[in-house]
C-alpha cells in the first residue's frame, strides 16, 4: 500500500466476499489520516463523475390507501385515507430533482353493515373480530338510521371576513369617479 490507495487482490476461485471485505477493512485501519482523506477525496470524485454520467434516476408514482373504522360519539364510523406521491426524477449531471406535490384525502362517513361485514372478512386477529362482531349487533339493533355528525364552527365570525358593500360613484358623463367600501351587519 503507497500514497493512500487500496491494494486490491485478484480474485481467485477460493476467495468469499467476506474475506475480501475483511482484507480492505485491515488496509484502510492501516492507512494514515492523510491518506485516508486522499482515499476518500478520489473515491467521492469518482463516484460523482460515475453519477453524473448516468441517465436520471426515475422514481415511480407511489398510491396507498387505507380504510379505518372506529367508535365516535357512540356512532361507527369509516374513515377512508388516499395519499399519491408523484413521480420524482433526480438527475445528477445537471443536479435536479424534480417533483410535484403530494397529495392526501380523507374521507369519513358512518359505517355500513355492509362495511362491516366485508372487514370482518378480511380481520385476521380474533380481538378485531369480537370487536367488528359487536359493532354489527350495535347496527343491527339500532331503531333508526344514525343521525348525521354535527360539525359546528364555533370561531366562524373569526373565520369569514366581515360583509362589505361598495357604493360607486360616477360622473355626469357615467364615467367612473370613485368609490366607497363600507362594512354592514352580518344579516344572520
Amino acid at each position: 500500500m503507497n500514497n493512500g490507495q487500496l491494494q486490491h487482490a485478484p480474485k481467485k476461485n477460493g476467495d468469499s466476499l467476506a474475506l475480501a471485505e475483511r482484507r480492505i477493512d485491515d488496509e484502510l485501519r492501516q492507512m494514515s489520516r492523510a491518506g485516508l482523506e486522499k482515499f476518500c477525496k478520489r473515491s467521492f470524485i469518482a463516484f460523482s463523475q460515475t453519477l453524473a454520467q448516468t441517465s436520471p434516476w426515475i422514481f415511480e408514482e407511489r398510491v396507498g390507501e387505507s380504510i379505518a373504522v372506529t367508535e365516535v360519539a357512540g356512532r361507527i364510523v369509516k374513515i377512508r385515507s388516499r395519499f399519491v406521491i408523484p413521480q420524482m426524477t433526480c438527475d445528477f449531471a445537471k443536479r435536479e430533482v424534480t417533483c410535484a406535490a403530494a397529495s392526501a384525502s380523507i374521507n369519513i362517513e358512518a359505517a355500513s353493515e355492509g362495511d362491516l361485514i366485508d372487514l370482518q372478512q378480511l380481520a385476521e386477529r380474533g380481538s378485531d373480530q369480537v370487536i367488528l362482531r359487536k359493532w354489527i349487533k350495535k347496527l343491527r339493533q339500532a331503531d333508526e338510521a344514525p343521525k348525521p355528525i354535527e360539525i359546528k364552527i364555533v370561531n366562524a365570525n373569526e373565520l369569514a371576513p366581515a360583509t362589505k358593500v361598495m357604493a360607486v360613484k360616477r360622473d355626469s358623463s357615467g364615467k367612473l369617479s370613485g368609490a366607497v367600501v363600507e362594512s354592514v351587519p352580518d344579516p344572520s
